[in-house]
């Protein structure tokens, strides 16, 4: 290329809607987070700490009950993941939720999907929290 040159291009952009065709797995539908604590108690933790609650639907997750087996997998490369646990929700789809406690003001970056007898059945959630700084 010269300086002061034209160039033409033209290309196709294709959209899909909120499923594409070859997605098989379950998808995030929405994330929260907030305190650790529950209403009514203490953190008990001396770092500080987010639950983390993401629902998921669609794919093998639909029509999966109660007395399904399925399994948080998360993990997070810095801080401690823990009270993991999925539940169903009353109109479709699962709900997991997890605490994260951090390690000072590093940011966690972590990981999490569904497992129903050691096989994935949802697409890999992602997210970094930024925790505040302890005062």
């Amino acid at each position: 290329f010269e300086s002061g040159q034209e160039r033409r291009y033209r290309y196709t952009l294709t959209t899909f809607e909120d499923r594409h065709p070859a997605q098989s797995l379950g998808q995030v539908v929405r994330t929260r987070s907030g305190h650790a604590a529950l209403p009514g108690g203490g953190t008990g933790r001396d770092a500080p700490a987010r639950r983390f609650v993401i629902d998921l639907a669609g794919g093998p997750l639909t029509g999966l009950d109660r007395g399904s087996d399925i399994r948080v997998v998360a993990e997070t490369f810095v801080g401690r993941i823990s009270e993991a646990r999925a539940e169903p929700l009353p109109d479709r789809g699962w709900r997991a939720s997890f605490v994260v406690e951090a390690e000072g003001a590093t940011p966690a970056d972590m990981r999490m999907h569904l497992a129903l007898d050691g096989r994935r059945v949802s697409e890999t959630w992602s997210y970094v929290w930024y925790p505040e700084p302890t005062r």
